[in-house]
């Protein structure tokens, strides 16, 4: 109806049917899919990546804007009222269907999921990665923002009352519930936990990497601040009155129960030592098998 603009890339696909109302444009590539529908209503920008699936039909009320990989899925019908915005990548769902109030905005990464629906009445902001999980449910009342990286877990079901901001990566995860009273901010990791409840009463500050631990439950009264890695450890359990700073790494313990009244620097028995606060920029102190690096915590 409109324009196809730029590139069209098409491999071994059985039939494509492209209707826009609007305009098709930058980049399409379509690699063995049965059928490709594209129906926006306005227009699709950018690029959009199909391969191997057996249906693809958006049909927004808006835009569907800059890329979308497919690949390997049954079923893909967004029908939200806003903008999918940016990216999404969606690998080997059986379900995929976000109706979010608002906008779903920047990435959203989908990988092997039998259901995903995303109902926030606000925002979903900037980018969630879910690979394997049986449910995703986040019902906010109000934004889901950044970065949610969540992998083979069987519930992941956030209900901050204020903001899930920045990055959460939870992998392999038998329960994962989020309840903070204000904002969770910045960086979560969290890897192969059967419980991970933090209801912190202000903020969860930053960096939290998690790593192969039955419990975590950080209660702090005030602020979880900067970076906190930890490995292999039976129990995790800060409850600081003050601030938790810096950077801790912890490895194979089988507890950890800091009840500082200001701040805990470093301890570790494979060490790493921040030397840019504010860019989260990391050295290795010592030797260490398992470290993580991240060069910029405010591009993540």
């Amino acid at each position: 109806m409109g324009n196809m603009v730029n590139v069209i890339t098409c491999c071994e696909a059985v039939r494509f049917t492209p209707t826009p109302m609007g305009n098709i444009v930058n980049v399409i590539m379509f690699s063995e899919s049965d059928r490709f529908r594209l129906i926006p209503m306005e227009n699709m920008v950018n690029v959009i990546t199909f391969c191997e699936a057996d249906r693809f039909r958006p049909t927004p009320k808006d835009k569907l804007a800059n890329v979308i990989t497919f690949c390997g899925s049954v079923r893909f019908i967004p029908t939200k009222m806003g903008n999918i915005v940016n990216v999404i990548t969606f690998c080997e769902a059986d379900r995929f269907r976000p109706i979010p109030m608002g906008n779903m905005v920047n990435v959203v990464t989908f990988c092997e999921a039998v259901r995903f629906t995303p109902t926030p009445m606000g925002n979903m902001v900037n980018v969630i990665t879910f690979c394997e999980a049986d449910r995703f449910t986040p019902t906010p009342m109000g934004n889901m923002v950044n970065v949610i990286t969540f992998c083979e877990a069987v519930r992941f079901r956030p209900t901050p009352m204020g903001n899930m901001v920045n990055v959460i990566t939870c992998c392999e995860a038998d329960r994962f519930r989020l309840i903070p009273m204000e904002n969770m901010v910045n960086v979560i990791t969290f890897c192969e936990a059967d419980r991970f409840r933090p209801t912190p009463k202000d903020k969860l500050a930053n960096v939290i990497t998690f790593c192969g631990s039955v419990r975590f439950t950080p209660t702090p009264m005030g602020n979880m601040v900067n970076v906190i890695t930890y490995c292999e450890a039976v129990r995790f359990t800060p409850t600081p009155m003050g601030n938790m700073v810096n950077v801790i790494t912890f490895c194979e313990a089988d507890r950890f129960r800091p009840t500082l009244m200001e701040k805990i620097w470093s301890m570790s028995l494979r060490f790493v030592r921040l030397t840019d606060l504010d860019l989260l920029q990391w050295e290795i102190w010592s030797v260490s098998l398992r470290f993580v690096r991240l060069t910029d915590l405010d591009l993540l």
